[in-house]
């Protein structure tokens, strides 16, 4: 789910590669919506989001934030686990 994903991410050193199709896909909807910006290279041109080899989580959005802070109040939690992030550095 994109905004678990976007939750976790306040959980890592941003920039981050992502590679996991999942998350790659999680990527594509939260750039869509404005909640996080990112740099999504395709392997060719026209391939889907989902088949991109390389996508750099850059930073998250004021919105992503705010979007962050209302999930903690409503679910009264912060969850931070899931897959290791290699940071880029």
């Amino acid at each position: 789910m994109p905004l678990l994903f976007l939750m976790r991410l306040q959980h890592v050193q941003l920039p981050v590669r992502v590679a996991c199709p999942e998350e790659i896909r999680s990527v594509s909807v939260l750039v869509a919506i404005g909640l996080i910006e990112a740099e999504i290279a395709l392997r060719k041109p026209g391939a889907p989001y989902a088949s991109s080899r390389l996508v750099m989580v850059l930073r998250i959005t004021e919105h992503g934030l705010a979007e962050i802070a209302k999930m903690a109040i409503k679910f009264g939690a912060v969850l931070s686990e899931g897959p290791v992030r290699h940071p880029v550095g």
